[in-house]
């Protein structure tokens, strides 16, 4: 597991997505992220700067865990079609921290922040009202750890 200290707010408002550059094999369409299982739809609310936004009870999404002290982990997708990402969600704060695990970093982002939206049941416009830190280790890139990559399609985000 990986966790990556939360260290900025990305109130940030939706932008035009650009046509993301990968591999010449691997893409966006062809790496597909299965529907989600049913679960609770029971909504929790989430205070941000710009107003409340309701999210699905992370507690009731299947495969999350409790790791102590308000935190709770999902790796991957529900079905363990994707293990590319990983996400964090701190109770006490309400934020999120996505980390990217494996390259091609471009489309992990773009796939773990559209599974984000569905995970949490939220348009694009409630997810960039969030705190999320999307983050790449160390290990994985060099050049892109340590600062915030922001979800793909709020304005602010790091061009991949």
């Amino acid at each position: 597991m990986t966790i990556i200290k939360i260290v900025t707010n990305n109130n940030m408002p939706p932008q035009n997505e650009e046509p993301i550059s990968s591999d010449k094999n691997i893409n966006a369409s062809s790496t597909p992220i299965n529907p989600l299982p049913n679960y609770s739809d029971d909504k929790i609310p989430i205070r941000t700067d710009q107003g409340i936004v309701n999210i699905v009870n992370i507690k009731n999404i299947p495969k999350v865990q409790d790791v102590g002290k308000g935190m709770f982990h999902l790796q991957g997708t529900l079905d363990n079609s994707n293990s590319g990402f990983s996400f964090l969600y701190s109770e006490n704060d309400g934020s999120f921290s996505i980390a990217i695990e494996k390259e091609p970093i471009s489309i992990n982002r773009k796939l773990a922040s559209e599974y984000f939206l569905d995970l949490l049941k939220i348009t694009t416009v409630e997810a960039c009202k969030l705190k999320v830190l999307v983050g790449v280790p160390y290990g994985v890139n060099q050049g892109l750890s340590g600062q915030n990559l922001g979800l793909s399609f709020c304005s602010g985000s790091v061009p991949l």
